[in-house]
């Protein structure tokens, strides 16, 4: 009860602080390239329950998937805001809306992706059982 009363704190802070680069953030992405302002990726959570994961998109808008979900620095699919805002870590603020929902909490192992987390070894699997964090 405490942990999540901590996270909602920091949520709403985290969230305050949004409201006020969010705009910002939002025209940038949007002068750059076509498409959302959000970009929601499906990751694994608490005991294995697939969540949405909000951040600020930082690729190119595409309707359907091209390439891994894990990106190379130098990917091609990212666009010229995008590495500014991945750079400075700004692509990650949507996630306060995550904590806020209490999908993840403040610190936690960072959710993967449903594609590599079946690749987990049943022993790795563990990581499940705890709720995924906005800080590792």
């Amino acid at each position: 009860m405490l942990i999540r009363a901590i996270d909602i704190l920091f949520a709403i802070i985290g969230l305050l602080l949004l409201a006020l680069l969010y705009p910002i953030v939002g025209l940038l992405i949007k002068l750059d390239t076509p498409g959302p302002i959000l970009f929601r990726c499906k990751r694994v959570g608490l005991h294995g329950q697939i969540f949405d994961m909000l951040k600020f998109r930082t690729m190119y808008h595409t309707p359907q998937d091209l390439g891994p979900s894990v990106c190379p620095q130098g990917d091609p699919r990212v666009t010229p805001v995008g590495r500014v805002l991945r750079r400075l870590k700004l692509n990650e603020f949507p996630q306060f809306i995550n904590l806020f929902k209490g999908d993840m909490t403040l610190v936690g192992p960072r959710p993967e992706t449903p594609d590599l987390a079946a690749l987990y070894p049943p022993e790795a699997r563990k990581i499940f059982s705890v709720k995924p964090g906005l800080i590792g």
